[in-house]
């Protein structure tokens, strides 16, 4: 039997009608799936910050703070932009870190619900970092607090945008 004969078989067929609870919990499934809860993204993100944070700090100490003693590595390679330039590159690296690892947790809906609301997630990780800092004593000045939360933003923004146009390219093929 050829796929062209079943397909007419099954368009001569009378249509039934699912029962309505499960048309109603197929929507909403697929309404939930498609909407994830705002809360649980930024939890998720948060954690997904947490665990980032852990490696960019061993790598490059933020105002002064480094886990586990770690080196400057790439202090070294940053200061060579000057302190600001430092400070800048800082902030590029330790944001945008975190949310180049989100493409690699978050499913395509969640990305999508991070892209919409960006300002609000990028905003609120800056704070929550600069919050961090001071609790251990770092002192912040606004100027350089002001350029490394400016190169989190950038950092961020550039990493939500190379995460878009891998997912475009690689959705379009599938």
């Amino acid at each position: 039997m050829n796929p062209k004969d079943d397909f007419d078989k099954f368009l001569a067929l009378n249509p039934v009608e699912p029962p309505s609870h499960l048309s109603d919990k197929i929507i909403s499934e697929v309404h939930q799936d498609l909407n994830p809860k705002v809360h649980l993204i930024f939890t998720k993100l948060t954690l997904t910050h947490l665990i980032s944070s852990c490696l960019t700090l061993s790598l490059c100490p933020q105002f002064g703070f480094s886990l586990w003693g770690g080196k400057d590595y790439l202090m070294k390679y940053f200061m060579l932009l000057g302190h600001y330039g430092c400070m800048f590159a800082c902030g590029l690296f330790f944001i945008g870190t975190t949310f180049l690892f989100s493409f690699f947790v978050f499913s395509r809906e969640e990305m999508r619900a991070v892209r919409q609301k960006k300002w609000i997630k990028i905003f609120a990780l800056v704070v929550l970092s600069l919050g961090t800092f001071f609790m251990f004593d770092r002192n912040i000045l606004l100027i350089p607090g002001l350029i490394w939360s400016l190169g989190c933003v950038v950092g961020a923004l550039g990493a939500l945008h190379i995460e878009w146009v891998v997912q475009s390219k690689y959705s379009s093929h599938s």
